[in-house]
């Protein structure tokens, strides 16, 4: 109408785009072969032969038509019998029209007839550097073929040197759904010139040719995102559904870090708005983004091995969308793609990151993301405690691994486990941590997800499988929560997790915590005090706890108070407060301290440290408790403090503090019997160390705290000196208090 353009095809367009689809271009071959010029034809006529598997249909030539040649006619027949869409064209317009060389129509020769018929044809002009359609019409018969597409591939062909093609088509028409399958992408709406003022849908498909506004790449100092629909609605809009979450972390928190990019495609997703002025505000900050141009063979390239790697092609729109984002983000080089799309994660993740290298990630995990890239080392699995176990931050790439700890058996909800996992992520520049355990076998068998809320570590995620080591397992990530709430600078703990898994409830109420109704709570106080400290710094902390969990904790509360009461200043009640509230150290407490040296082997063995090439076994790596074997007798009684001097050239360190829970004088036998699986020593080696009685000595530790910087031997020499303590390195030595305290803010600096 009025020179709009249109294109006639119904429904059956699906069945056209279907022989020529990306999906199909393995099984189809396409033979274009250039031949002089013909009759009074303009231009070149161009022989394409299709191959449908078991479906031949000939052999259709796309040519120039003249008004002087025999299939003007046909053309403008065609054309006058979809006239009431396309609207009244002047027979002078036609004849202009194919005297300049600007009607391209699809020709059948009828196999053993010697006729010939028009099968679609596309009228166009070339205004300025563009190709503009005025018709593009495919006869009902001939539909569901390829035609508009060969019509719409064969004019980018000719025209490659030119910007791109334009058309306009009414929004209200069926075929304004078509355009995108043939690579068009919705730029915007005008009103038509028609009285009843139908808007129109302005289409452009786009030759790749850079001008002012094209992408030329990010800035060295930040990192290139594509948002698709959904999170440009939540930045753009207020009908966004978690606008204020996406704005928070991609205009703030990441502001500096990023540069969000749009692809032609989103020009398609806002089209399908159906509000006028929401649609049209959308497009309008559209056209404010850089312009990512890619040209049509690099995009179908990409597009081909997305979908290979798939194993077939998307058909609903918004999958075709999801698809046609990630195929642009890697045909420019950009590496991740942001979506709250949960099932086109799920769908197209895995593919994408194979067949293209791009990571699709929620506006949570791009934060994760981020910090892959920048700081990869944080998310390379370390060796748990020096045994088989690793321990790593979860990556964009664990999903799968993360929602295999959803507690399905107990009815939880997918979509409420999935939130607090990317409310995890999008923290992860908080401090907040995802971790994964795995075993030998590579096995995740446990996820622990911690976040900072105040001066409280939140623990969201506390879920483990069952595996043959389970109950030491969650001995040991109970006794980890405590060393995470200090590296954090939390001074609480608090489980938030409403399926926990009940051995590591077990674990934590044996460690400890109290049983609050909301979950399980603890403390976790970071100093070295004096007795009359304790209390102030418990209430402290105390503070801030709900008043259901100060009553969940009310034991250590009353242990610490009953402090005050010098009567009370008994080793038991100092030794029950410090492993309460660990790693808190009550310098003058009345508490022995000994100082036991241990040979390197052995600490390496029972500790971790000093690291050696075999690393520890399993069980006695992630064990909580341990024990040492020695001949004689110092003296060592419970409850006390172990230090752990480790000697032999080349170490001679202070590296850790124990709790001495048990100490225990037997024949090697039984000794090695009871505690087999707590030691490093064999039979023999316990035997070798037996005294002229016959009998050995057992210490059994828990909670060893692992200094982060050892005391060395000569600073250790010093410190003793300036209090006046002599010092034996040979066997365990009882060691003051002050001492004790000095070597405490040493080893804590």
């Amino acid at each position: 109408m009025q020179g709009a353009s249109w294109d006639l095809f119904g429904a059956s367009w699906l069945r056209d785009l279907r022989i020529l689809s990306r999906r199909a271009q393995d099984a189809l071959r396409m033979r274009r072969v250039k031949e002089p010029p013909t009759g009074t034809s303009v231009g070149y006529t161009y022989r394409m032969t299709y191959v449908r598997p078991q479906t031949p249909i000939g052999t259709v030539a796309l040519v120039s038509v003249a008004a002087t040649d025999p299939e003007f006619e046909d053309v403008f027949a065609l054309g006058e019998s979809h006239k009431q869409i396309v609207g009244m064209l002047p027979r002078q317009a036609w004849q202009e029209y194919a005297d300049n060389g600007r009607i391209l129509a699809a020709i059948e020769t009828v196999a053993g007839s010697g006729t010939s018929r028009v099968l679609g044809y596309a009228a166009f002009r070339l205004p300025r550097q563009e190709v503009a359609l005025a018709h593009l019409i495919v006869a009902v018969e001939s539909r569901g073929r390829g035609i508009a597409r060969a019509l719409v591939d064969e004019l980018s062909r000719r025209y490659a040197g030119r910007r791109g093609i334009r058309a306009k088509c009414r929004r209200d028409y069926p075929a304004s759904s078509m355009w995108p399958e043939l690579g068009f992408v919705a730029q915007g709406d005008l009103p038509g010139r028609g009285a009843a003022g139908h808007s129109l849908t302005v289409w452009w498909r786009d030759h790749g040719h850079p001008d002012l506004m094209t992408w030329a790449g990010a800035p060295t100092s930040v990192t290139p995102a594509v948002i698709d629909a959904n999170i440009f609605i939540d930045l753009h809009s207020d009908h966004g559904s978690r606008h204020q979450l996406t704005r928070e972390l991609l205009l703030g928190t990441l502001a500096g870090r990023i540069e969000l990019l749009v692809t032609p495609e989103l020009g398609n997703e806002i089209n399908r708005q159906p509000d006028d002025s929401e649609r049209a505000h959308l497009q309008a900050i559209r056209q404010t983004y850089p312009i990512i141009q890619v040209p049509t063979d690099v995009f179908d390239q990409n597009h081909a091995a997305l979908v290979a790697e798939l194993g077939d092609e998307p058909r609903g729109r918004r999958d075709k969308s999801d698809v046609a984002h990630l195929v642009y983000a890697a045909s420019v080089g950009v590496q991740v793609v942001v979506t709250r799309d949960d099932a086109a994660r799920r769908k197209l993740s895995s593919a994408a990151a194979q067949a293209l290298g791009v990571t699709l990630v929620g506006p949570q995990e791009l934060v994760v993301w981020l910090d892959q890239e920048e700081s990869a080392e944080t998310y390379s699995p370390f060796a748990l405690l020096g045994t088989g176990f690793h321990v790593r931050e979860a990556g964009t790439a664990d999903h799968p691994v993360i929602n295999g700890f959803l507690d399905t058996g107990s009815g939880e909800r997918r979509f409420k486990f999935n939130n607090r996992v990317r409310t995890l992520a999008g923290h992860r520049t908080g401090g907040a941590h995802r971790l994964i355990f795995t075993s030998p076998a590579g096995d995740a068998v446990a996820l622990l997800g911690t976040d900072l809320v105040g001066r409280v570590l939140d623990v969201s995620i506390l879920r483990m499988a069952n595996f043959p080591l389970a109950n030491t397992m969650a001995a040991q990530i109970a006794s980890r929560l405590r060393p995470l709430a200090q590296a954090a600078g939390a001074c609480a703990i608090r489980v938030s997790d409403p399926n926990p898994h009940p051995l590591l409830i077990e674990a934590l109420l044996a460690d400890g915590f109290g049983s609050a109704p909301t979950g399980p709570v603890g403390m976790c106080i970071a100093a070295a005090c004096s007795t009359a400290e304790v209390n102030g710094l418990v209430e402290s902390v105390a503070s801030l706890l709900s008043d259901e969990e100060r009553a969940a904790l009310s034991g250590v509360l009353a242990l610490a108070a009953s402090l005050e009461d010098q009567h009370q200043d008994a080793p038991t009640v100092a030794a029950a407060i410090e492993r309460q509230l660990r790693a808190l150290r009550i310098v003058d407490a009345n508490l022995d301290t000994w100082l036991v040296p241990i040979k390197a082997p052995w600490a390496s063995q029972l500790f971790g440290v000093p690291r050696d090439l075999y690393g520890q076994d399993d069980h006695l790596g992630i064990s909580v408790e341990h024990v040492y074997y020695r001949g004689g007798r110092s003296g060592e009684a419970v409850p006390a403090r172990v230090l752990w001097y480790v000697s032999g050239a080349g170490h001679m360190t202070v590296i850790g503090c124990s709790e001495l829970v048990e100490v225990r004088d037997d024949t090697p036998e039984r000794l090695h019997r009871k505690f087999r699986r707590l030691g490093v020593w064999g039979l023999d080696e316990v035997r070798a160390v037996a005294g002229r009685t016959g009998n050995v000595r057992a210490l059994r530790v828990i909670n060893t705290e692992l200094f982060t910087s050892g005391v060395p031997l000569s600073k250790l020499r010093i410190l003793a000196a300036e209090v006046g303590q002599s010092l034996s390195l040979v066997s365990p030595k009882r060691i003051s208090a002050e001492l004790f305290r000095r070597l405490m803010t040493e080893a804590r600096k």
